[in-house]
């Protein structure tokens, strides 16, 4: 049976900041602000896939208790009830009675390989964050998103040249736990300069460093799912919402193969520049 992929899951996380009217931490804090900046964004861009919020430090945050001067960690299977990732979940929550019928929601946090790097550049005495520590920390925030009625995660990983076989093994392990909840594991791989190697996810997207954020990256997969489409990152807050309307439609067109592979949005926006 094909996995209920959405056509488009933009990256609108500045965008929804602006919505919400508040600053980063405000909306980490408020998951009814953050359920409601994401549902606002929603309405207005019309893409039906909800990322829910593309940051790769909340996960990190949640994972580290500070202590008199003292940087610990957290047991794993705790760190999906700690802040600031439980008001993710809490926005999860509130967001899905909420959808609009084929709009699908996605939890969002940071791949194994890329949170044990982050937790590394936070402190360089944390003797116990190694990989099995991230990876028991991902499948926890895996578990706990569908839990949460998340369709599906969204992983923000680093890129890899090639993918080590316990890194696989967790990948696969997220599979399996999306699909007994009828749900979608899909990866964003940060850009690379270097060539990159997508793991076992339902759906891998590579981002791209580029001028043009409103280019339209598809999905690599299963074979024979259609594939949704992203952007290459981050939309820019000021983005106009009629150009973001435009882009929406343009993804949608696309997936159901009436246009093109390759955009041309981009190039047309700023042909000026």
């Amino acid at each position: 049976m094909p996995l209920l992929l959405s056509e488009f899951m933009p990256i609108l996380t500045a965008h929804t900041y602006r919505i919400g009217n508040l600053a980063t931490p405000q909306l980490r804090a408020t998951p009814a602000a953050l359920a409601r900046s994401l549902l606002d964004s929603q309405r207005l861009v019309g893409h039906d896939g909800i990322i829910c919020i593309f940051d790769t430090q909340i996960l990190v945050d949640a994972c580290l208790i500070k202590s008199d001067g003292r940087t610990e960690l957290r047991e794993p299977e705790s760190v999906p009830y700690s802040e600031p990732f439980a008001s993710i979940l809490n926005a999860v929550r509130a967001l899905r009675p909420q959808l609009p019928q084929k709009v699908r929601v996605y939890s969002s946090f940071t791949g194994p390989e890329l949170l044990l790097e982050e937790l590394a550049m936070r402190s360089e005495d944390l003797p116990d964050a190694d990989l099995d520590y991230a990876g028991d920390v991902f499948l926890a925030a895996v578990r706990e998103s569908f839990n949460a009625e998340a369709h599906g995660i969204a992983v923000i990983e680093k890129s890899m040249a090639t993918v080590l076989p316990q890194v696989d093994s967790l990948y696969r392990s997220a599979n399996r736990i999306a699909e007994f909840y009828d749900g979608a594991q899909i990866v964003f791989h940060l850009p690379s300069e270097a060539p990159r190697t997508a793991t076992s996810a339902h759906c891998s997207f590579f981002l791209q460093s580029s001028i043009r954020p409103y280019e339209l990256v598809r999905g690599v997969g299963i074979a024979g799912t259609q594939m949704p489409f992203t952007t290459a990152s981050d939309v820019p807050e000021d983005t106009p919402i009629q150009t973001l309307r435009e882009l929406t439609e343009l993804a949608r067109e696309k997936f159901i193969g009436n246009r093109p592979e390759r955009s041309d949005f981009a190039r047309s926006e700023h042909e000026h520049d």
